[in-house]
């Protein structure tokens, strides 16, 4: 019907000699839409573009799940190679060796220039666009060679001197490439098979709409484990307690601070300012509190029944993590004086993002 209608408003403002007007001759571009008329004459089309419609919501839940898998690998990222990939070129653009010249100070003395790589881990946001570059395969080696070659903060780049960072490279491309981009073809596929099930006789096409909800809606609880209802506990405190935790109010509470908490993740940037490092600091430590204080009411409102809940089994080794994390990187820096463990240790907080995927009832499908 559009582009019926689109087609003859064209025709009209032809005849009326308006064809010139720029806003009739956006409209006539309109007219390529003409052979989509086609699929509403051909079952097989109808079929696949049903699927693709109705696959738009889990596609979107695949996508969240794609840009938190990333975000974990983005901000590891940033903890791992921020401002590591600056090098010492001369006139020419051709990196020098850091036999010539081993650091940023000396390549500044020499008259040469201390350039950053146009693609790089400074902050979260350039970290997506790297992981997005390595996951199409297309200009990515020079991205790993450069965090292979990278040294410390200010020093010249040696060649495979930083080896062990394959690995980061070798897990992201399983988990954050094929893994989650090979998601979007099967939901797709899925989707075709449903559609193609119910238009091509299966035993749906012969039940009305009350049936074939009430046949979906069988196959989905014979599909699932039946879930035993935690009892209330008699004492009146932990009662109190259960009342609160159990309330989808606490689950939404919980999930804010989840999201504030991975906002506050992804402003580590490269050269930033002390001030804004103790803010970063104080606030980890506020948010790993508040996940200690959740974890500790439900422990003690569900009893052991906590344990029993694998989400559960995954908060609570992610705040253990966590607190692990907070004070080894302060006995690290004191002692050890090992920038590149204390990021380490520092990266086991992304696991905190993964906490989103519990709440999102998409996601976890």
């Amino acid at each position: 019907f559009v582009i019926v209608m689109v087609s003859l408003i064209n025709f009209v403002a032809s005849l009326l000699g308006a064809g010139g007007i720029q806003a009739f001759k956006t409209m006539r571009t309109l007219r390529a839409l003409r052979p989509l008329r086609a699929m509403s004459r051909m079952q097989g089309m109808r079929v696949v573009v049903n699927a693709l419609v109705q696959a738009i919501p889990s596609i979107f839940n695949v996508l969240l799940v794609c840009l938190i898998f990333w975000l974990i690998f983005a901000i590891m990222g940033v903890q791992l190679f921020a401002g590591k990939y600056y090098k010492c070129v001369d006139a020419n653009g051709t990196t020098l060796s850091h036999e010539i010249i081993p650091d940023k100070n000396v390549c500044i003395a020499e008259n040469y220039t201390w350039e950053n790589s146009p693609m790089n881990f400074d902050h979260v946001g350039k970290a997506y666009l790297c992981l997005f570059q390595v996951a199409t395969f297309k200009g990515w080696i020079q991205i790993m060679n450069d965090a292979i070659d990278s040294r410390e903060l200010g020093k010249q780049p040696i060649r495979e001197t930083n080896i062990y960072m394959y690995l980061y490279f070798v897990f992201f491309i399983i988990f954050g490439s094929f893994f989650t981009l090979n998601l979007f073809i099967g939901v797709i596929i899925d989707n075709f098979n449903e559609q193609k099930k119910k238009a091509g006789g299966s035993l749906e096409m012969f039940m009305t709409e009350d049936q074939k909800k009430y046949y979906n809606a069988m196959k989905k609880m014979g599909s699932k484990k039946p879930l035993k209802a935690i009892p209330r506990p008699r004492w009146r405190p932990q009662a109190i307690v259960f009342e609160i935790v159990t309330d989808k109010k606490f689950d939404m509470i919980i999930m804010l601070f989840i999201g504030l908490n991975m906002l506050t993740m992804t402003m580590d940037h490269y050269q930033q300012t002390q001030i804004f490092t103790n803010v970063l600091d104080i606030l980890n430590a506020i948010f790993i509190v508040i996940f200690s204080s959740e974890c500790i009411l439900k422990i003690f409102a569900l009893r052991y029944y906590y344990f029993k809940e694998p989400w559960n089994l995954f908060d609570f080794v992610v705040v253990i993590l966590s607190i692990l994390g907070l004070i080894l990187s302060d006995l690290i820096e004191k002692y050890f004086v090992s920038p590149t463990l204390l990021r380490v240790v520092r990266v086991a907080k992304v696991g905190r993002v993964l906490r989103l995927v519990k709440g999102a009832k998409g996601i976890r499908t």
